[in-house]
């Protein structure tokens, strides 16, 4: 229905697989017709490649982000407006080389 579509950016990297799949299932190649970009840095394994490109985000840092905000709420202490978390793009085979 839309064949200028080139590229997809997915809420997830599973999401992304789905994407992947439904893109098949059209005859259309990935990523030579499509490109695809998940959102976690899915990978099934450290030692193995990401499953798709994806934007990697630092879990074990959200994590303690978010216990360290819990805790200074439960002590009064108040959140910050916002807070940011470096996260970095990971090239998987579902997207084309990326010379940045």
């Amino acid at each position: 229905a839309h064949p200028e579509i080139d590229g997809i950016f997915t809420i997830t990297d599973l999401a992304a697989v789905d994407v992947i799949k439904a893109i098949k299932k059209l005859e259309k190649r990935v990523p030579e017709d499509i490109q695809v970009i998940g959102f976690d840095g899915l990978k099934m394994t450290l030692a193995t490649d990401y499953l798709v490109s994806t934007i990697v985000q630092p879990v074990e840092e959200m994590a303690k982000t978010a216990v360290a905000l819990l805790l200074d709420v439960i002590q009064g202490k108040g959140t910050p407006s916002r807070t940011v978390l470096p996260v970095f793009f990971a090239e998987g085979n579902t997207t084309k080389n990326v010379i940045l």
